[in-house]
């Protein structure tokens, strides 16, 4: 605990006195802001709750872009805050899970505030995160939740910012983490932390918001979108076996802009898996359908959407239904997406989305398309 401490204290010393490192009028960033969450695991296998010993704790600073409502987005979020940060932190038993070192992006914005005073904010991060002991058949084999060195990081969080000094704001909320590697390795379980948040932001430069005398949002012109993605990705059925499979997915898709932050839509996947690497092992613990597990299948399903448009970029959430799915690995005919999208003036789009059976990852897709 005493080490905690001192952690505090000097990356609170150190953000006191930015200014003299991030704090002149042409720098980019205009904030800094450290955080420490005391957590816990939040098991969704009872094997994940057998192996958790402790209580979590973690630390991270971030860099902090201040938006100034001069773009329409900025104007719908409410001027939000953008940004990169470190994260380090235990995960309820660290000879087993080890340490999490993370590195991620993050999507600020409050829901209400009241200036220069206090805020009530949610905020959205993604990264990359590095893992100390994933599992290991011969050196950590009760690790069955974390299957890889490199995992997705993911964070929401709820937080509220009160100001101390028109420079400086106390930050105290609550936070949900998430870490998992998208199936690309088996296991792949992964961990949940829910965690409580105390923190502090150093303002570096007080920003001038851009006035607009006309605040209304105008109304969407181009409401009826249609596209077309092709992606790709890979996913390792079991812990006990080599089996790699190929995975090819053709996305169309109708959508309809209904506000200038969302949309809604409908559409076709079709799914083709290919083996890459066969198994070692002559059980796999997959139950086929047919007696002999075939090295090729196509599905197809139809799904439903909607996105949140931000910028360029939206977050997708999909449910879909299999019409054709011989090869499923239960009897569960639902699937469910969420992901994240880039749009190009030229009407090039990328793509990259999570698939999964409800809380079951199933792969992680990369892919680019067309939208017109």
């Amino acid at each position: 605990m005493a080490r905690h401490f001192a952690y505090i204290f000097f990356i609170a010393g150190f953000l006191l006195s930015a200014n003299n490192i991030l704090g002149q009028d042409e720098s980019f960033f205009n904030g800094m802001e450290f955080n420490y969450n005391p957590g816990y695991i939040m098991p969704h296998h009872t094997s994940i709750d057998f192996i958790t010993k402790d209580n979590t704790s973690s630390f991270n600073i971030e860099l902090i872009k201040q938006t100034t409502g001069e773009k329409l987005w900025q104007r719908i979020y409410n001027k939000p805050r953008l940004g990169f940060g470190l994260y380090h932190g235990s995960m309820g038993n660290d000879k087993i899970f080890g340490k999490s070192y993370s590195v991620y992006s993050f999507f600020d914005a409050p829901i209400f505030d009241i200036k220069d005073k206090f805020s009530l904010n949610y905020k959205l991060s993604y990264g990359i995160s590095y893992i100390t002991k994933p599992f290991d058949i011969k050196n950590n084999y009760n690790n069955i939740a974390i299957g890889s060195h490199l995992n997705i990081h993911f964070n929401l969080k709820l937080n509220s910012a009160i100001a101390i000094s028109k420079r400086n704001k106390l930050i105290v909320g609550v936070a949900f983490t998430h870490f998992s590697n998208g199936k690309f390795k088996s296991p792949n379980k992964g961990l949940n932390i829910v965690s409580g948040n105390i923190g502090f932001r150093r303002i570096l430069n007080l920003v001038e918001y851009q006035e607009n005398t006309n605040t209304e949002i105008p109304p969407v012109e181009d409401k009826n979108q249609f596209s077309a993605i092709w992606s790709h990705g890979w996913r390792e059925y079991a812990i006990f076996t080599n089996r790699v499979d190929y995975v090819s997915i053709l996305n169309f898709n109708y959508e309809r802009k209904y506000r200038q932050w969302a949309k809604y839509g409908l559409g076709i996947d079709i799914f083709f898996n290919n083996i890459i690497k066969e198994s070692s092992h002559e059980n796999d613990n997959i139950p086929p359908v047919r007696k002999k597990f075939p090295s090729r299948y196509y599905r197809t399903g139809f799904h439903i959407s909607h996105d949140f448009i931000v910028g360029d970029f939206s977050f997708l959430f999909q449910i879909g239904h299999y019409v054709k799915n011989k090869i499923a690995d239960d009897n569960l005919m639902f699937y469910n997406k969420v992901g994240l999208r880039y749009y190009l003036s030229n009407g090039l789009l990328f793509n990259i989305s999570l698939k999964a059976k409800l809380a079951n990852a199933e792969f992680t897709e990369f892919g680019i398309g067309y939208i017109w």
